[in-house]
C-alpha cells in the first residue's frame, strides 16, 4: 500500500524499471491466468448439464454466462468482483458444510473406511459382462477402492513394520504416504505465499492499508483450509459410496449434487445452493482472472508505454476502450478453447 502497488506486475516493475524486461516477465502470469480462465469455463460448461438436469445446452449457456461476466466487469469493475465473491463465498461455506453432515447421516461416518476389511464393507453382486455369470464387488471401503491412497504408517492394522493384513500391491505404502505428505506441505506453503495466484495478489494490493493486507492474507489462508476439508470429506464419500452409481468420468462435484438433488427435501435445497454457489464461484474466479490480466496490460502497456510515448492519448475514453478490449479478448480466447 505504501509503495502504491495496484497490479501484479508491480512486484517486478518496482524492482526493475526496465520496460522490456517487465513486458517479457508479465507474459508468464498473464498466460497462467488465461489458462485458469479456460479451466474455469470448462468446469462451467461441465456443470451446466448437471445443474439443469440436461435441460440447458452447455455451449450456449456457457457463452451467455461469459457475456454476463464481461458485462459485470465492464460496469462494476473490481467492486463487482469483490461483492460477488463475498456473497457466493457465504453460500458455498454453508452448502459445503451441510454436504458432509448429510452424507454422514445418509451413509454413516467414515470411521474405519480406510482400513482393509473395514467394518463398513459390503458386497454387491453384478452381472459379469465377460460371461453369463455374476461378479461380486467389495463396497463401502476406500482401502479396497484405492489402496494406494490409504496405506499409511499410523494405521492400527498396517504400519511400516507391520503389514500382515494387506495384500501385495507392489508399493511401499509408508514411503508413498510420507512423500505425499511432504508434497502437500510444500504445496500448501506455496499457496500461502500466493506465488501462483496473480488475481488474488491484485485483491491484496487493493487493501486500504498494510494492516488490512496482512489480515486479508491470513483470512484467505484459513478460509481456504476450512473450505478444503469439507470438500475432501465429500470426495471420500463420493469415491466410497456414490461413484459406482454414475458412469465413468463423472465429475465429482456434479455427481454429489445430482445425488443430493434426487433425495428431495432439504438435501435437494442445499444441493441447489451449492450448485448456484459453484456457478457463481466459477464466474467470479474467471472474472477476477480477466480483471488481473486487464490490470497488468493497462498498467505496463498503456500507462507505462503508450501514454509516455503519446501523452495526448491519456484520456478516460481511450483507457476505457483498452480495458474493455483486453477483457473481451481474454474471455473470447478462452471461449475459443472451450466451446
Amino acid at each position: 500500500v505504501v509503495r502504491q502497488w495496484n497490479s501484479y506486475s508491480d512486484v517486478f516493475a518496482d524492482r526493475c524499471r526496465n520496460p522490456a524486461l517487465v513486458l517479457v516477465t508479465i507474459i508468464f502470469p498473464a498466460s497462467s491466468l488465461e489458462g485458469y480462465i479456460i479451466a474455469q469455463l470448462w468446469a462451467l460448461r461441465a456443470l451446466i448439464p448437471v445443474v439443469s438436469d440436461g435441460m440447458m445446452h452447455d455451449d450456449r449457456v456457457c457463452l451467455l454466462l461469459t457475456c454476463v461476466i464481461f458485462i459485470c466487469e465492464s460496469f462494476g469493475g473490481f467492486d463487482a468482483v469483490s461483492y460477488t465473491d463475498v456473497i457466493q463465498g457465504c453460500i458455498m461455506i454453508i452448502a459445503i458444510t451441510i454436504g458432509p453432515s448429510y452424507m454422514s447421516y445418509h451413509f454413516g461416518g467414515l470411521a474405519g473406511s480406510v482400513e482393509f476389511n473395514c467394518a463398513g464393507t459390503w458386497f454387491e453382486v453384478l452381472p459379469d459382462p465377460d460371461s453369463n455369470g455374476t461378479i461380486t464387488k467389495r463396497r463401502g471401503c476406500y482401502a479396497y477402492k484405492s489402496p494406494w491412497n490409504v496405506l499409511h504408517p499410523a494405521g492400527a492394522e498396517y504400519g511400516y513394520f507391520f503389514k500382515p493384513l494387506w495384500p501385495t500391491y507392489g508399493v511401499d505404502g509408508s514411503i508413498y504416504f510420507n512423500n505425499v505428505c511432504l508434497l502437500m506441505t510444500n504445496v500448501w506453503s506455496y499457496i500461502v505465499a500466493f506465488n501462483c495466484y496473480p488475481h488474488v495478489t491484485c485483491r491484496l494490493f487493493a487493501s486500504k492499508s498494510d494492516f488490512h493486507c496482512r489480515k486479508s492474507i491470513s483470512g484467505m489462508s484459513y478460509l481456504s483450509l476450512c473450505a478444503g476439508l469439507p470438500g475432501l470429506i465429500l470426495g471420500f464419500f463420493f469415491a466410497i459410496h456414490i461413484e459406482r452409481m454414475y458412469p465413468a468420468g463423472t465429475v465429482t462435484f456434479g455427481g454429489i449434487l445430482d445425488f443430493m438433488m434426487r433425495q428431495g427435501g432439504m438435501p435437494e435445497f442445499f444441493a441447489c445452493m451449492a450448485a448456484c454457489g459453484g456457478l457463481a464461484g466459477i464466474m467470479s474466479t474467471a472474472d477476477s482472472s480477466a480483471l488481473a490480466i486487464t490490470n497488468m496490460f493497462t498498467k505496463e502497456v498503456i500507462v507505462n508505454g503508450v501514454f509516455r510515448i503519446a501523452p495526448q492519448m491519456d484520456t478516460h475514453r481511450f483507457m476505457t476502450l483498452c480495458e474493455r478490449g483486453c477483457t473481451g479478448f481474454s474471455l473470447t480466447l478462452s471461449l475459443f478453447f472451450t466451446i
